[in-house]
């Protein structure tokens, strides 16, 4: 990998339909009823209103509604590079995102903020293509310090590939297309293997 430009051999439109899938905005990949969406926010974490939307094959709001009834689903104020962004989230997860952000009226924990920072990111990097430093710290205002030493450790475990994976003709213009990007390994092979079919 660290010979070949990666950047110039991945195929764009493999890396969207990785993408796509893995963030459930494909056609395909859409929640059809409530229980989907239930299931999407378990593998997902969090998401805005409008990122629902995005995944919903039809009008998202009475499934909220009926599992913010059952418990199932809360809003939360997920600090940001903007500020605080209402986010639904799993009610499972409740307790990694009131340790991680130390939000208001959370309850004892006995989930470390490192740990469930841990865990939020984790899931965050399993879900998306690659991405940047910047672009997880404007999802979530992590500690700089912590992310860097986090991302580095994942690195380190070969969980996590660094470098610049996003084809040049669907990156973003400079300065942003500059920064190093890091992907999860196994997000990478799909990418990868998407790149190979295309191709062939």
């Amino acid at each position: 990998l660290q010979d070949v430009a990666l950047d110039e051999l991945l195929r764009p439109e493999a890396l969207r339909q990785v993408e796509t899938s893995l963030q459930h905005t494909a056609p395909d990949a859409l929640a059809r009823s409530a229980d989907e969406l239930a299931l999407l926010f378990a593998e997902l974490g969090d998401l805005s209103s409008s990122e629902v939307a995005l995944r919903a094959a039809a009008d998202p709001a009475p499934w909220i509604a009926r599992l913010t009834g059952e418990g199932r689903l809360v809003e939360l104020p997920i600090p940001s590079a903007r500020g605080a962004e209402a986010r639904w989230v799993a009610a499972e997860y409740r307790a990694e995102y009131a340790a991680a952000f130390g939000l208001p009226g959370a309850q004892p924990t006995e989930i470390a903020p490192e740990e469930a920072r841990r865990r939020i990111l984790q899931r965050h990097l399993a879900a998306s293509g690659p991405v940047t430093r910047q672009a997880i710290l404007a999802r979530y205002a992590f500690p700089g310090e912590w992310l860097d030493e986090e991302l580095e450790r994942l690195v380190e475990q070969r969980r996590l590939l660094h470098g610049r994976f996003t084809p040049r003709e669907a990156a973003a213009p400079p300065p942003q297309r500059a920064a190093p990007e890091f992907v999860e390994r196994r997000v990478f092979e799909q990418i990868h293997r998407r790149t190979i079919h295309i191709l062939r």
